[in-house]
């Protein structure tokens, strides 16, 4: 028998429905989809080591570096592996770099390892540098913001004095002058 010819026998059975079967056979309703955002727990989005990017780089919540980054890069938590190279400003609530960056760091966290080179500035409310990290740059504290009283109604007595009044909470209040 020549294992290339074809058989005159068909090896399959062709399946047919009678109407009776497709009626009493309930279909079953597709599963819905589910978003990523309704998930409780979403890994990082990663930058694989051989992967560059260029332009701006935005991400919901984690991202994890390991490649090349050429322009700003945003998330939640931002991580840069010992090999990655990022050439922009890097801003995030954590920032923890292991890899290099030419630019700005501007983060509630920031915490430099051991491997890191960081060329540029860095803006922080919490900064922790390992020994044996590069850094040439500037570093200064995250200031909290400060909320300054709107100007709501002044006599001129009270603008002439360059005096802020605090708004009212109720109609029945009066404004008061500050000297």
């Amino acid at each position: 028998m020549n294992v290339l010819s074809r058989s005159t026998k068909p090896s399959y059975q062709p399946v047919t429905e009678t109407s009776s079967d497709v009626a009493s056979t309930p279909r079953q309703a597709p599963e819905p989809v589910t978003s990523t955002a309704s998930r409780s727990h979403v890994g990082p989005s990663l930058i694989g080591a051989g992967l560059t990017i260029v332009g701006r780089l935005e991400c919901a919540g984690d991202l994890q570096i390991e490649g090349t980054v050429d322009g700003e890069v945003r998330g939640q938590g931002v991580r840069i592996g010992s090999g990655a190279v990022v050439k922009g400003a890097v801003v995030g609530e954590i920032v923890q770099l292991a890899g290099m960056i030419e630019g700005n760091i501007e983060a509630d966290s920031v915490i430099l390892t051991k491997t890191a080179r960081v060329s540029g500035d860095i803006c922080y409310q919490s900064l922790q540098i390992e020994e044996g990290a590069y850094f040439a740059g500037h570093s200064r504290p995250r200031r909290k913001e400060t909320v300054r009283p709107a100007i709501v109604e002044m006599s001129d007595d009270a603008a002439s004095k360059g005096c802020y009044v605090a708004p009212v909470r109720d109609a029945s209040e009066k404004i008061s002058e500050v000297a």
